[in-house]
C-alpha cells in the first residue's frame, strides 16, 4: 500500500484511490474515509448517497448507491407531566451535533390554549440555574406575550434548557379526565442560519380524582365487593 496515492477534487466532490500498479492484487482490499454532515439548520433526517466505482483495465465496475439517514437535529423539545404537582417540565435540546452556532437564542412562547403558567425561577441549563437577564447565558420571560427568550452565546457543545409551567384549569387537573393536549414550540437563531429552525412537542396531561370498579362476588353471601380509589393524582 506504501505506493497507493490518493486525492480528492472538492469542484467535482470525487475521492480517488489509486492501487500501485507495478503488482497485481490478489486479496480483498478495503478502503475507509469519513465524510463531514454540515450544518444547516434541518433538524428532521436526512438521507446522504454514495457511491463508488472500481476501473479494471478501462472496465468500469459501479458498487451502486449506498443510502444513510443521519438525525440532524439542531433543536429539540420534550415534555412531561407531574399530576401531583400538575406542572409540566419542558426540556429543550440544542446542537445535539455539537457543531460550532454563535450568537444563539432560543425562544419559547407559552400556549394559552390550553392555559398553563411559567414558574418563575424554574429555568436550568445543563442542570445548572442561569440568571434572568444580563450576560448569556441568560434568560428573559415577557409576561404580557408569555415569551422566553433565552440567549445562550457562542456554544459549541449540546445545551439541554428546562423549565416549567403549570396548569391552571382545574377541569383538567382536577376532575376525571383521559387527557388533554398541551403543546409548546421554541425557535432556535443563530449566526448564519440558513432557517430558524424550531421544534414543537406536546404533552398529554390526565386527571383521576376518583375511580370505582367491581372486585367480586359472594355467591354463599350474595355480597359484592366494590374498590373506591380517591386522588390517584396524589394532589395535597
Amino acid at each position: 500500500w506504501s505506493s497507493d496515492v490518493c486525492s480528492s477534487d472538492l469542484a467535482s466532490r470525487t475521492f480517488t484511490y489509486t492501487f500501485d500498479t507495478t503488482s497485481e492484487i490478489t486479496n480483498a482490499k478495503t478502503i475507509k474515509f469519513d465524510t463531514n454532515v454540515l450544518p444547516d439548520g434541518t433538524t428532521t433526517t436526512q438521507t446522504f448517497n454514495n457511491s463508488a466505482t472500481l476501473t479494471d483495465g478501462g472496465t468500469d465496475y459501479n458498487s451502486g448507491e449506498i443510502s444513510v439517514g443521519i438525525g440532524r437535529s439542531l433543536i429539540n423539545k420534550s415534555g412531561s407531566y407531574d399530576s401531583r404537582s400538575h406542572k409540566i417540565t419542558w426540556t429543550i435540546l440544542v446542537n445535539r451535533n455539537e457543531t460550532t452556532l454563535n450568537n444563539v437564542v432560543v425562544t419559547d412562547t407559552i400556549s394559552s390554549d390550553p392555559n398553563q403558567e411559567f414558574v418563575a425561577d424554574s429555568v436550568k441549563l445543563n442542570g445548572n440555574p442561569i440568571p434572568k437577564s444580563g450576560a448569556s447565558p441568560s434568560y428573559t420571560y415577557d409576561a404580557g406575550g408569555k415569551l422566553l427568550t433565552f440567549t445562550l452565546g457562542n456554544i459549541a457543545a449540546k445545551q439541554t434548557i428546562t423549565f416549567q409551567t403549570t396548569v391552571t384549569d382545574k377541569n383538567d387537573y382536577a376532575t376525571n379526565q383521559n387527557g388533554k393536549i398541551y403543546k409548546n414550540t421554541a425557535h432556535l437563531v443563530y449566526d448564519g442560519s440558513p432557517s430558524n429552525p424550531d421544534a414543537s412537542a406536546t404533552v398529554k396531561v390526565t386527571s383521576k380524582v376518583l375511580e370505582k370498579s367491581f372486585v367480586s362476588y359472594n355467591y354463599t353471601t350474595r355480597e359484592l365487593t366494590w374498590k373506591i380509589i380517591a386522588n390517584q393524582n396524589r394532589m395535597p
